[in-house]
């Protein structure tokens, strides 16, 4: 098995991991980034909050975030899914907002971006390798992983950063990680058209509609396409025994809010559900 060896290894491309390798790229670190798929992919976590702009001009980011186009949000609304009460938040009316805007992201534009941004910053990044296992010694950690050619290769370095999200590879493989009993979510969500969203200076906000024991959102991603999602108790999906798509319409129907804004939804991808998301 081969060995290099670099000052850190970061697992995950996401923005998490992407951020880091930029930051350590520019401070002249040698960072090997080492992400499982190849980019642009499919994500959701689409809304971002005003003060990540200060971050995305740090990184020298967000002239490319600009060109983009992504969708300017300026607040939040919560609704109760009956229709009575509606709460709206503006961010440029926070007590100590310094950033009064945020973006609406699809996630495979904006991460493809931060991990472009990221090799061109003078990260090493590899696409398609999995990291099949991390050994700590006293001075370093290595790394190994597998290529989707079956090339398999070992890298050390002094620090590692795990990005890899909700995968928690070394948590999982270091047997640290602990389920919060109440938090055994899941999210059942797609991408739609034919969503009225607000107009004018709310155009761009996301909408939070809360059920008795669920939640909803509606991203703007874009003119035309909106992210709709649910979350739910893990029991409750897994007990009614049905596909994502069949849940996530029996759910919208019973708010008054929810049929409102879906009655003339067209479907842009297929449903789908992931859990470990609150």
């Amino acid at each position: 098995m081969a060995q290099a060896t670099y000052d850190a290894v970061i697992i995950g491309g996401g923005p998490g991991g992407s951020a880091a390798a930029t930051f350590l790229a520019r401070g002249g670190r040698r960072v090997l980034l080492l992400e499982k798929e190849h980019f642009p992919r499919f994500h959701i976590g689409e809304s971002l909050l005003p003060y990540n702009h200060r971050i995305f001009h740090e990184m020298g980011v967000m002239p490319a975030f600009e060109s983009a186009g992504f969708t300017i949000k300026r607040g939040a609304q919560f609704l109760l899914g009956n229709g009575s009460k509606t709460l709206n938040l503006a961010f440029r009316n926070g007590r100590f907002t310094r950033e009064t805007t945020a973006f609406q992201v699809e996630r495979a534009t904006f991460d493809h971006l931060l991990l472009q941004h990221a090799r061109s910053c003078g990260a090493e990044v590899r696409e398609g390798w999995t990291v099949t296992k991390v050994v700590n010694d006293t001075a370093q950690v290595a790394v190994q992983a597998r290529a989707e050619n079956g090339q398999t290769e070992e890298f050390r370095a002094g620090f590692l950063i795990d990005a890899s999200g909700r995968a928690n590879l070394t948590g999982n493989q270091q047997g640290l990680r602990v389920i919060h009993q109440h938090l055994k979510k899941v999210a059942v969500f797609g991408h739609f058209e034919g969503v009225p969203m607000d107009t004018g200076e709310r155009a761009g906000d996301i909408l939070i509609v809360r059920l008795e024991n669920k939640w909803f959102w509606l991203i703007p991603i874009s003119p035309r396409k909106v992210s709709v999602g649910c979350v739910m108790n893990q029991r409750e999906f897994a007990v009614a025994k049905l596909a994502p798509a069949e849940i996530f319409q029996r759910t919208w129907q019973s708010s008054a809010t929810m049929r409102a804004r879906m009655k003339d939804a067209r479907l842009l991808s297929t449903p789908q559900a992931t859990t470990d998301f609150s």
